[in-house]
C-alpha cells in the first residue's frame, strides 16, 4: 500500500495539543482523535479511511452512542470530516491534519534558536561549592585589611593629634 500524504504522528500530536489550547474539547473526542489518529496511521496516512465501529471503539474505549457524540465534537472544530457510505459499508472518515502550519511554524521557531544560540556568548561553567567558598573567603580578607587599614589610619590621625595636643 502507499501512503497518499505525509505525516509526521508525533507532529500532528503536538499540533493537537497546540489547537486545544485554543480550542477546548471534551476528553471523549480528544481519545477519538486519538484512536482515529491511530487508525489513520495504520492505513498508511491514506487521506480517507473506513475503519469499523468496534475498532474505533476498541482504539477508543466508548461505546457507539460516545463515539458518535464525541465525532460530531471534533466535525463542528473542524478537524474531522465523515462520509456516510450506505447501511452495509463503513463510514469513511478524513482527520484534517494540522502539519502545515505546525511545521511551518516549528521551523521558525527553530531558526529563531538557532539565530539565538549564535549571537549569545557560551554560558560561563558554574562555580563549585569549594571555589564559591575559596572566593568569598578571599572577599573576606580583602574587607578585613581594609577596615584594618581604614583602622590604622584612624589611629595615626589620633595619635598625630595627642603629640601635637590637640586632644
Amino acid at each position: 500500500m502507499e501512503k497518499d500524504t505525509d505525516i509526521n504522528y508525533l507532529v500532528e500530536i503536538r499540533a493537537f495539543y497546540e489547537f486545544l489550547e485554543r480550542n477546548p474539547l471534551s476528553h471523549k473526542a480528544i481519545a477519538l482523535w486519538h484512536g482515529l489518529m491511530y487508525l489513520w496511521n495504520q492505513s498508511f496516512w491514506r487521506e480517507d479511511f473506513t475503519p469499523a465501529m468496534g475498532s474505533i471503539s476498541t482504539r477508543c474505549g466508548m461505546g457507539k452512542n460516545a463515539i458518535l457524540s464525541a465525532r460530531d465534537e471534533l466535525i463542528t472544530a473542524g478537524i474531522l470530516k465523515v462520509e456516510e457510505q450506505g447501511k452495509r459499508q463503513f463510514t469513511r472518515y478524513t482527520l484534517v491534519p494540522f502539519c502545515a502550519d505546525f511545521e511551518t511554524l516549528y521551523k521558525q521557531n527553530k531558526i529563531k534558536q538557532n539565530k539565538t544560540k549564535q549571537n549569545n556568548n557560551p554560558p560561563a561553567p558554574r562555580e563549585t561549592r569549594r571555589e564559591k567558598r575559596a572566593r568569598e573567603e578571599e572577599e573576606l580578607k580583602k574587607i578585613r585589611e581594609a577596615e584594618a587599614y581604614r583602622s590604622i589610619q584612624e589611629a595615626q590621625k589620633l595619635l598625630e593629634r595627642w603629640c601635637n595636643d590637640e586632644v
